[in-house]
């Protein structure tokens, strides 16, 4: 299960920006910063092949416009259930879409629905049927709701909650305060207190089958189960391990819980499983942006991002707005980690159009290969009259060096949500902008199914 990363309350920080359960893109972008010295890069280095490019073969579907935010999830069938607002009519609107694309049903879930401007909406399985957080206006007030519907659209409840922070096969979890809440899938919610006193910055972390409360004490990390009470807390690493401070980590699911993968200052890496460490040789540059990890049983993945000043050789930047900062490009990364051997090898993945930034990041896996998919957001100055996202950039990938599909979607999009993965396949779903229209105008909703 793809996890995001944590950043050092000493080192550098980004906007929020990726949310892998059920991650939207309607604003916002990825921040850059120079830490400790240059690094060495890791062991092997693979060469990137082209990329195969096509315009996303999706059908628009039979069922009303709707605006971001919106969000998305697939069921263990292939259907994708996605939810959006209705401004309008003011509605927060639910559908579930079979694998043949045809609209199974259409469900107004919260009447007086409306956008504000931090407004948004998430979608997470709940047995056969689902359930969609909300976060905007209500009734007048701003509000946070949690709605639980069926596998045939009818509305079994609703009650207020706080920002959801992750979810597992059980539930939805999130943190009011020093109090640990979470949404099962009978009647809810439910909460504990936090341990007292505690001292360091709480979060949570969700694996398919477990939920834990995660605790970073100036980068000592500690863990405790969440159940019907927040579990006793257990260490899950020690900064006096380690001969530099933590610039980053990561959490990844493991099968004897949470791993953790941590960047030092000068780019050393490491990974702590089941409550040993194994240091790698490898190091991670200064100028990587490390975005998201995952692991098999054999495997840990990491991805990251560079950026590069000016455009690359043969590209066309003629369009592009004249300040400084469209005049560049980003390459996306992944390093291999042999869990058993620490061999780790890098690879580009591909490089965004000049001037775009591309994200979010969907992560995750189907039939034991794994795959990454990224939005690209073009510049500002050329949003006016076209839909801000003109690509989905889709890559697919095993263990061995070199083995990657490589596939770029051609969008309009005005907003992105990731559906994940299951054993059907990976989904998104998007809003389509039609050329000379702008964001104030309700748009299609469609799927875009791929696999690795």
């Amino acid at each position: 299960m793809a996890a995001p990363f944590v950043r050092s309350p000493r080192s550098r920080r980004l906007p929020a920006r990726l949310g892998l359960l059920a991650a939207t893109l309607s604003a916002g972008g990825l921040g850059a910063c120079t830490c400790g010295r240059r690094a060495p890069v890791v062991e092997a280095v693979a060469p990137p092949p082209a990329t195969t490019s096509a315009p996303s073969p999706a059908r628009p579907l039979s069922m009303p416009s709707l605006s971001a935010p919106i969000g998305a999830v697939m069921l263990a069938d292939g259907a994708v259930v996605l939810a959006g607002l209705a401004v309008k009519d003011k509605v927060l609107r639910v559908a579930r879409v079979e694998k043949d694309e045809r609209v199974a049903w259409i469900t107004d879930a919260l009447p007086s629905a409306e956008w504000v401007h931090d407004s948004d909406v998430s979608v997470h399985p709940a047995g056969a049927g689902v359930i969609v957080a909300f976060r905007g206006r209500l009734e007048g007030g701003l509000a946070r709701q949690l709605v639980r519907l069926d596998s045939r659209g009818a509305l079994l409840g609703q009650h207020e909650a706080g920002r959801v922070a992750c979810s597992t096969r059980a539930g939805l979890f999130w943190l009011e305060g020093r109090t640990a809440a979470w949404a099962d899938l009978g009647e809810g919610p439910a909460r504990a207190a936090l341990p007292s006193p505690l001292t360091g910055e709480p979060s949570l972390f969700c694996e398919p089958s477990r939920a834990s409360l995660i605790v970073d004490d100036e980068g000592t990390l500690s863990r405790a189960p969440l159940g019907a009470a927040v579990g006793p807390l257990a260490p899950l690493l020690s900064e006096r391990d380690f001969d530099d401070e933590e610039r980053e980590h990561a959490l990844f699911h493991g099968s004897s819980g949470p791993g953790v993968f941590r960047v030092g200052a000068s780019g050393a890496l490491s990974i702590t499983r089941g409550g040993a460490t194994q240091k790698l040789s490898a190091r991670l540059h200064d100028d990587d942006d490390l975005l998201s990890v995952d692991a098999d049983e054999r495997t840990l993945y990491a991805v990251a991002t560079q950026d590069h000043e000016g455009c690359p050789a043969g590209e066309d930047a003629s369009a592009l707005p004249t300040t400084r900062t469209s005049r560049f490009s980003t390459s996306v990364h992944l390093l291999r980690v042999d869990l058993a051997s620490g061999e780790t090898t890098r690879e580009e993945l591909g490089r965004a159009t000049c001037g775009h930034q591309p994200g979010p990041f969907f992560l995750g896996s189907v039939g034991g290969r794994h795959v990454l998919a990224w939005a690209e957001r073009a510049p500002t100055g050329a949003r006016r009259q076209r839909a801000p996202i003109p690509a989905l950039a889709v890559r697919g990938f095993g263990s061995s060096l070199g083995d990657v599909t490589r596939r770029r979607e051609e969008l309009r999009a005005d907003a992105v949500a990731d559906a994940g993965c299951t054993d059907a396949g990976c989904a998104a779903v998007w809003l389509e902008r039609p050329d000379g229209k702008d964001d104030r105008e309700p748009e299609l909703p469609r799927v875009l199914r791929y696999a690795p």
